[in-house]
């Protein structure tokens, strides 16, 4: 297994990122206000970099407070979770770095067209008529991934989080919807598709999501669980939906409600014209009273999604590749929920100065070999199966050199040539004879 992992040495400067696309707009609540073409010229108005935005545009859109109500146009993609002054889309981390969109409980936060959002906190929306406080996905084909979705409601109108009507067809993946407080469902499918993968939709007033009036989305991979309602409902005879793979657990009345009645038997549910592989058990969170929403190594999640899954996205919601085996066990298939369960991750402490030590620390699975990989950053990344993908660039400097077992922590001096904007690519790799795990990966950047 080791001579999977090769040493490469190119000529090319491993002072490089990974690159900015063009059609690029930068924004950051705490800038003082530029034009958006770079982080040092960044505009701190969400609402006019969206105004400002064509077809083929990024909105790279760095931590802190947006306040308001959004539309986001057709072909228009915007992504959270940066510290100003990343170059990578892979390396963002949503879940610590978070990117807020705000209703302040005025608006509805989000109009989608055919877009793209990824990396954001969506919270504290309120719609009237037609509903949706959080999103409106009114016949558009938009993609949402790695959102976390809170304290939306609706005061009319259908879906306290999101509505997804009039043949609309979206993808949303490796998203949670948590705490939301509306009346009638957390989403809401009316005549309409989608994809919803890999989603959770856990503790929140009334029903998880709702389905209606010719309503053919799939749902896969995804978790229901200690809604006040029903974890599921399907109204209508004319709705076809796919539903597989999913969990459902201590749902109000029922875990699934359908055309009338109330199912409650993880057998009678997966005995639906439409239903296969589903199950009831609690889904062995880390923590969720402190919103560690992570798998435990017990987990019934894990490696129980659906076999030979594809994903819209690299990255589960932690950064996290998606598929791992993250159990070490030879099974390689996607796991339930928003998170990928690892046997390794990397992170940092210090502040990364040319010339000067940061700690990185290492943390998974004991006694496993750990191997860390160091250079260029590629947002495509090259994948390894039960390891995941290797975020590096081949094509320029990378290295990688054992370290002790993990956990461990240890000091990296920045080098001194990496002053003046360079940056550095890290991912640990822990594995034994058989198989192993790739961590979720960093981003060094020296002003």
């Amino acid at each position: 297994m080791r001579a999977m992992f090769l040493c490469l040495f190119a000529t090319s400067s491993f002072l490089a990122g990974s690159g900015v696309a063009t059609g690029q707009i930068f924004v950051d609540q705490s800038a003082p206000g530029g034009d958006g073409s770079s982080w040092s010229q960044a505009i701190n108005d969400l609402g006019a970099a969206l105004a400002g935005a064509s077809n083929g545009d990024q909105i790279w859109v760095a931590e802190g407070v947006y306040s308001g109500g959004f539309t986001v146009p057709n072909g228009v993609e915007m992504y959270g979770g940066f510290r100003s002054g990343d170059q990578s889309l892979i390396a963002r981390r949503p879940h610590l770095q978070r990117s807020v969109l705000d209703g302040q409980s005025n608006d509805r936060v989000l109009n989608l067209g055919s877009c793209v959002v990824d990396g954001f906190v969506v919270r504290n929306g309120q719609a009237d008529s037609v509903g949706g406080g959080g999103a409106l996905v009114d016949g558009t084909n938009p993609t949402i991934r790695r959102c976390w979705f809170t304290g939306n409601r609706n005061v009319g109108g259908r879906g306290s989080t999101l509505f997804v009507t009039n043949g609309a067809d979206p993808v949303v993946e490796s998203s949670f919807f948590v705490g939301n407080v509306g009346n009638g469902h957390v989403i809401d499918v009316w005549n309409a598709k989608g994809t919803f993968r890999n989603i959770v939709v856990y503790d929140n007033l009334d029903n998880g999501l709702h389905m209606q009036n010719n309503a053919d989305p799939v749902i896969e991979n995804s978790i229901f669980a200690n809604n006040t309602g029903a974890g599921l409902c399907a109204i209508s005879s004319t709705d076809d939906p796919i539903f597989r793979n999913n969990l459902l657990f201590n749902n109000g009345f029922a875990l699934f409600h359908v055309r009338g009645q109330n199912l409650n038997d993880i057998d009678d549910i997966n005995a639906l014209s439409f239903a296969s592989g589903n199950m009831a058990a609690a889904p062995g969170f880390v923590d969720p009273a402190q919103e560690d929403y992570r798998l435990r190594a017990d987990s019934p999640c894990i490696d129980t999604g659906v076999p030979g899954s594809s994903f819209d996205s690299f990255q589960d919601f932690y950064g996290n590749s998606r598929v791992l085996d993250g159990d070490v066990n030879d099974i390689n298939t996607a796991d339930v929920g928003a998170h990928e369960y690892s046997n390794v991750t990397l992170d940092y402490t210090g502040t990364p100065v040319a010339g000067s030590p940061i700690t990185l620390v290492i943390d998974g699975t004991p006694g496993l070999t750990t191997y860390l990989s160091l250079g260029v950053g590629s947002d495509s990344g090259v994948f390894f199966p039960r390891f995941g993908y290797l975020f590096a660039d081949l094509t320029k400097f990378w290295i990688l050199f054992p370290v002790a077992s993990a956990p461990t922590s240890f000091p990296m001096k920045i080098p001194g040539a990496l002053g003046g904007g360079g940056t550095l690519f890290l991912q640990a790799v822990s594995f034994n004879a058989v198989t192993g795990n790739l961590s979720n990966p960093i981003e060094i950047a020296v002003p």
